[in-house]
């Protein structure tokens, strides 16, 4: 989700940066020819847009299987095993047991599971690390035990669809 809004937020910034060079560009000046500064604002504000629609191109990642009815997996999104990699990553760090947090790592394991199970790329791998933070988060909470034999389960199945 901060992703996302960084990316938002450079796309504002870029997009006021081009709308005040636009209005210097539109502005009477005293000079005939426009000044260096408003020649290298265009030429930023181009750049920037010719970055952004080349980062909005994300590749298509290939499906591990082909499951009726899932939806594909989003594009934008972080492929599975990083975002597994990063929730472990931040179970590492003994989170204090909170219902923010408890709802955070909730959603982060309903996510990876469920994308594994819609035959996302590299659902396996990510299953894998997420078995081993919900081993961690087990003796670290206490309530994490159903949510790790619920990975677990998702992981055989997943290999034996990859298998097939």
């Amino acid at each position: 989700m901060t992703q996302k809004k960084t990316i938002a937020a450079k796309q504002l910034v870029a997009a006021k940066k081009a709308a005040a060079a636009e209005r210097a560009a539109a502005a009477p000046s005293k000079r005939s020819a426009p000044s260096k500064h408003v020649a290298r604002l265009k030429r930023a504000a181009a750049s920037k847009r010719a970055a952004s629609s080349t980062r909005n191109a994300a590749p298509r990642r290939p499906a591990a299987f082909a499951v009726t009815g899932a939806p594909q997996e989003p594009v934008r999104e972080l492929p599975l095993p990083a975002r597994a990699r990063l929730l472990a990553r931040w179970i590492a760090h003994w989170p204090p047991l909170t219902v923010a947090n408890r709802h955070r790592f909730l959603f982060q394991h309903a996510w990876v599971v469920t994308g594994a199970r819609f035959g996302w790329w590299r659902g396996a791998e990510a299953l894998r690390i997420l078995v081993v933070a919900d081993r961690q988060l087990e003796r670290q909470w206490r309530f994490a035990t159903a949510k790790r034999a619920e990975a677990e389960r998702a992981l055989v199945e997943v290999r034996r669809r990859s298998a097939g």
